[in-house]
């Protein structure tokens, strides 16, 4: 009874450990203590890629950009998401050449006029480094809008997937608006 009673308490033991064991080497590492948010770096804060000349129109100058980014996980892969805002300087309508102050009119009867302050069309660029500032990707933004005179606070996700490996080496990300259109510029 004795020797029985010996040999259940040791399996009972081993059991018990071989589960411990198991535990520590199976678990998840811990987040991040930021939860996984890595904070923007910025060099310029705003691009220009337009159709017509810049120096025919007064062109914004944004005040900074900060912001943070993620990386989200979805169902083939990774994702970025976003949080930034953007201030940028006003620029009311009225400093822009007479052509687009215009009003218009619809066939309705309708008119609409130019609105108060100029407003941006352009996508966020990403780049991805690693510690040592090394590239490793670099991946954009869906078409965003901003508008001259207000703080721009924009929260959204980039086109693409980035792939594990790059998520778990990148430790800097920079961040840019490149301006693709104007409205009301023509």
């Amino acid at each position: 009874m004795r020797r029985t009673l010996t040999i259940l308490m040791v399996a009972i033991v081993s059991f018990v450990l071989g589960v411990g064991c198991m535990y520590l080497v199976k678990r998840q590492p811990k987040a991040p203590a930021s939860d996984g948010w890595i904070t923007v770096s910025v060099i310029d804060p705003i691009g220009y890629s337009l159709d017509y000349p810049i120096d025919t129109h007064p062109t914004p100058k944004a005040m900074g950009l900060t912001g943070k980014i993620k990386f989200l996980t979805r169902d083939n892969g990774n994702q970025l998401g976003f949080i930034l805002k953007i201030p940028i300087e006003p620029v009311p309508t009225k400093t822009l050449p007479i052509k687009d102050q215009q009003e218009e009119k619809l066939a309705n009867g309708f008119t609409f006029g130019p609105p108060d302050q100029l407003h941006l069309e352009g996508q966020f660029d990403f780049i991805l480094k690693d510690s040592d500032g090394f590239v490793l990707q670099k991946i954009s933004a869906t078409e965003q809008n901003l508008a001259a005179g207000s703080d721009n606070p924009t929260q959204g996700t980039a086109d693409g997937i980035i792939p594990p490996s790059i998520v778990e080496r990148t430790k800097q990300v920079q961040a840019s608006f490149l301006v693709k259109s104007c409205y009301p510029c023509k």
